[in-house]
């Protein structure tokens, strides 16, 4: 006997909301390119206000104020 789906997980009787489920998507894309900006942000030397970093950028911007690559200064 397998075990009934989640009660918000829709039955196979049930229709979705289609307009609800394009806005939820649509909210969803733009959450997405929001982090990938963010992302992208975050490699650009000298940025500030990072969103992800390591442990390592961590402790470099605690102690320098913010991350230095020593490949920036190569031509």
């Amino acid at each position: 006997m397998s075990d009934p789906a989640p009660a918000s997980a829709p039955q196979p009787d049930q229709h979705l909301d289609t307009d609800a489920e394009e806005e939820r998507l649509e909210a969803l894309g733009e959450e997405i390119a929001d982090t990938r900006e963010r992302a992208a942000a975050d490699l650009e030397v000298g940025g500030a206000n990072r969103t992800f970093t390591d442990e390592g950028v961590d402790v470099q911007v605690e102690r320098t104020g913010d991350t230095h690559h020593p490949l920036a200064d190569r031509p």
